[in-house]
């Protein structure tokens, strides 16, 4: 299941930086509001299934023990509690 939640997260990932970059494209050569407001919601959809890849891998080495230095924003993260990621 971990795996699987990586996988999605990574998916998400890579599959939004051809519309990421086509957003930024589009905002640079047009600079209205609107293309702008798309190309930042295509940058934070990329930056937060990046990041929960990254929480899942930080995660599942932690639990195994092999977190030689302590990354701050997943640590909080975990720190919530639950059951996730």
């Amino acid at each position: 299941m971990r795996a699987l939640r990586f996988l999605a997260g990574f998916a998400v990932a890579v599959a939004s930086l051809h519309e990421t970059w086509q957003a930024l494209r589009a905002a640079w050569l047009d600079p209205r509001l609107e293309r702008w407001v798309t190309a930042a919601a295509w940058v934070a959809l990329v930056v937060a299934s990046a990041g929960w890849a990254g929480l899942v891998v930080y995660a599942a080495d932690r639990r195994a023990g092999r977190v030689r230095r302590r990354v701050g924003v997943y640590e909080r993260a975990l720190a919530r509690g639950g059951r996730w990621p």
